[in-house]
């Protein structure tokens, strides 16, 4: 592939690069902000993972279900539910369905997997939460859950993770309760990921006390339409599950 392709294939994924500048406002409840890691590309392009702040409050996380055994983008999947965030999730088997919890308006989709290194996110009467496999207690008022691993905040620091390295999608929640989501296209080491996510705002990280490990790889995919807002972080492959953000 020629280097002048290339970059211009890096523009299209990245349709908002420029320096990392704070947090930028795009809705009442919802923020956005691109953090540069690490070195640039060859072709000078910085490496971005690009992070959602989101107040349950004013939100509602839902997952995204593509047919049974069958895969769909992410942006497939947020324009014909309505979401205007969404995100890969759940691990999948090679015929497309889904491993691990998952929870949609309070119906169990999919069963708990007893995995040891995996955890679930899910919401309770409108609040976020994170916790390992083994605390999990279906209970009443859960409305929505996915689960898959690892925790990469626990407590506000970083677990010992087995080293490993691709594209990544996660989930954290921060002392103000408010969920962090990101992705990003390049590889990352996974303890890196999880020092961005755990260290405080104030020292340019994300100030997340607790967070989860999506399906990563070439899964990892986001797509945000907000008003005049849009973000596409595209994969050549399709999920069977996505979590979505929507308005309440």
């Amino acid at each position: 592939m020629k280097k002048g392709f290339l970059f211009l294939l890096i523009l299209c994924l990245f349709p908002l690069i420029s320096p990392a500048s704070g947090w930028m406002r795009l809705e009442p409840g919802l923020s956005y902000q691109k953090v540069e890691v690490g070195k640039k590309s060859a072709e000078g392009v910085p490496y971005l993972v690009h992070v959602f702040k989101i107040n349950p409050k004013q939100h509602d996380f839902r997952p995204l279900l593509a047919a049974p055994e069958k895969y769909e983008s992410i942006r497939r999947l947020a324009d014909r539910t309505g979401a205007i965030i969404a995100v890969n999730a759940n691990f999948f088997d090679p015929s497309g369905k889904p491993l691990g919890l998952v929870i949609k308006s309070g119906k169990e989709i999919n069963p708990f997997k007893k995995i040891s290194w995996w955890g679930v996110f899910y919401i309770e009467k409108g609040r976020p939460h994170i916790v390992h496999s083994s605390d999990w207690k279906s209970i009443k008022g859960i409305t929505t859950a996915v689960q898959v691993g690892p925790r990469l905040v626990v407590g506000g620091k970083v677990p010992r993770l087995k080293p490993e390295k691709s594209q990544k999608t996660a989930v954290g929640i921060n002392e103000k309760g408010e969920v962090v989501l990101l992705t990003t296209l390049f590889p990352i080491e996974v303890g890196e990921l999880a020092k961005l996510m755990a260290k405080p705002e104030s020292k340019g990280g994300l100030g997340c006390v607790a967070a989860l490990n999506f399906d990563g790889g070439s899964s990892s995919q986001m797509y945000a339409h907000v008003g005049s807002f849009e973000l596409r972080l595209p994969s050549y492959v399709g999920v069977p599950v996505g979590l979505g953000i929507f308005r309440k």
